[in-house]
């Protein structure tokens, strides 16, 4: 059994339903599931999936380990939950719904595949270890929406380079770039007010960031090599006095920064 296809009368399919069932590649979701629920096709040999325009949720490890090769999420989709296509490894493409709102704990974890995300205007929260260990993630583009990040966000993305962070979010959480060791540029956001513990530790290609003067707390052992970084910010503001306490070369710069 390669393939199935359901009826659109069905409303419910259990939790773990298609699980670990690695010869199944291809499925039609029917229109009156509205939420997939927690595992239904983790460890699946899944590759493709149309999903109807009726669907609301991703459940908790809804795809967890698939072979799922490529996911557009129809716009109804509000939530991802956690862990919902972590260690899909042959993940290459993953087209977020506009109208998805929050991004689970781990839900894109360890997809390794995957190259570029770009994060809808709607999305107003992701939550920590979204995109870790994607090894192979090279930019990411985050929708203004986006107010929240969780720790860890992008720890271990060992080919990251280029990442537009969401202009109202208000922290760097901890750990956010941990290990990020191909990104060269920060741009921390204008409304930014702290920096956490450990935010742009191991990133030895890591030279210019950016903090703006609405930052008033960037939390100790936030760099791994500050003896190669510059920061630039506006004279006078708490990221100079960090810089000149932590024998940080400083580059003064017009504010605002980044608006």
């Amino acid at each position: 059994m390669n393939s199935i296809s359901m009826p659109e009368s069905i409303e419910k399919i259990s939790k773990y339903a298609f699980a670990n069932t690695s010869k199944l590649e291809t499925i039609k979701w029917p229109s009156g599931v509205t939420v997939m629920e927690e595992g239904v096709l983790s460890r699946s040999g899944i590759k493709s999936i149309e999903l109807p325009d009726t669907l609301k949720e991703i459940g908790t490890e809804a795809f967890k380990g698939a072979l799922l090769e490529r996911i557009v999420l129809p716009d109804s989709v509000t939530s991802i939950k956690e862990s919902a296509f972590r260690s899909c490894k042959s993940l290459t493409d993953a087209v977020l719904s506009s109208g998805c709102e929050t991004i689970g704990t781990g839900a894109f974890r360890e997809c390794t595949a995957l190259t570029e995300i770009t994060v809808p205007e709607g999305c107003n929260t992701i939550e920590g270890n979204a995109f870790s260990g994607c090894s192979n993630l090279i930019s990411v583009d985050m929708g203004n929406g986006v107010s929240s990040i969780g720790n860890r966000i992008f720890e271990n993305c060992v080919n990251l380079k280029k990442v537009h962070l969401s202009n109202n979010i208000k922290a760097v959480p901890e750990y956010a770039f941990n290990n990020c060791v191909s990104i060269n540029e920060i741009v921390a956001p204008y409304k930014v007010t702290s920096v956490g513990k450990s935010a742009f530790t191991n990133c030895p290609s890591l030279t210019k960031v950016t903090i703006p003067a609405s930052v008033s707390t960037i939390a100790d052992g936030v760099f791994s090599y500050a003896d190669r970084v510059k920061i630039y910010g506006v004279a006078g503001s708490y990221a100079q006095e960090y810089a000149q306490a932590n024998s940080i070369d400083f580059v003064a710069q017009t504010c605002p920064l980044n608006r």
